[in-house]
């Protein structure tokens, strides 16, 4: 909690539960979703995501309130928090493979790379958030320029290393076709009408232009830098937006191919 704040529970709190209203309003019977919880079967993956959100949210809500009251802890014990935050992120973000793996029908979503690419996905828009973040807090409260330096510039080199993986995993999923259904959802992406979606939003905005403003922004030495606590959130707003826009064309190439 010293070394990162109450930032990341204040923003997976957020998150996870705005995410959490999207599911329940997708659902043909929003108002039944208590017995999604209570009654559901757990062989499906929209069950064990609910209680995987469930429990991150319940998770980031003890960090605040224990961040929040002052309470003090035992560093064992902020390792212990901090090392469950990190398992309940990554199978928040990765359930989301399961639940695409039950759609048979679609091959596209059946990819192998599709579990670790979520994770991949879920620490650069972490990192990304939290940039952002902390440098609006620098805004607000300057005097706390080097903590909040030693923290960006911390997000940033981490950043950097996640879009470079982001980006082979964007081109690994372009490749690895399983049947002709993958093929033409993959073709639709590269080729069709996704290809400059692909191309200037996810490879230039998504991944060129912030990996080139990390790049300059990790060459400045010190860590309250202006230059710095500028280009990282910069470059962290530019991947977001590429995160998004592939998702996007991920979720629709994958329905492209008629399922009969």
């Amino acid at each position: 909690q010293m070394k990162v704040g109450l930032l990341p529970a204040l923003l997976g709190f957020l998150f996870l539960n705005l995410t959490s209203l999207f599911l329940v309003a997708d659902l043909r019977r929003p108002d039944r979703f208590m017995l999604l919880i209570l009654k559901g079967r757990m062989e499906s993956w929209l069950v064990k995501g609910a209680y995987v959100l469930l429990g991150a949210v319940g998770l980031s809500a003890i960090w605040g309130i224990a961040a929040v009251s002052g309470r003090t802890w035992t560093p064992n014990a902020w390792h212990a928090v901090g090392l469950a935050a990190v398992l309940a992120g990554g199978a928040a973000a990765g359930y989301t493979a399961f639940l695409f793996g039950q759609a048979r029908g679609r091959a596209f979503w059946q990819s192998p790379v599709l579990l670790p690419h979520l994770v991949i996905q879920a620490v650069v828009a972490g990192c990304a958030a939290l940039a952002i973040g902390y440098s609006l807090i620098h805004e607000v409260s300057p005097g706390s320029s080097l903590v909040l330096g030693a923290r960006v510039l911390a997000l940033g080199k981490l950043m950097l290393i996640g879009l470079v993986v982001n980006g082979l995993m964007v081109m690994g999923e372009l490749s690895s076709h399983s049947n002709e259904d993958a093929r033409l959802a993959s073709k639709w992406i590269s080729e069709g009408p996704g290809s400059k979606v692909l191309f200037w939003g996810v490879f230039v905005l998504g991944h060129i232009v912030p990996i080139v403003g990390l790049t300059l922004g990790l060459m400045v030495p010190e860590q309250g830098a202006a230059s710095t606590l500028f280009a990282i959130p910069l470059a962290g707003g530019a991947s977001l937006v590429g995160l998004f826009l592939w998702d996007d064309l991920y979720v629709r190439a994958g329905q492209v191919p008629a399922l009969s």
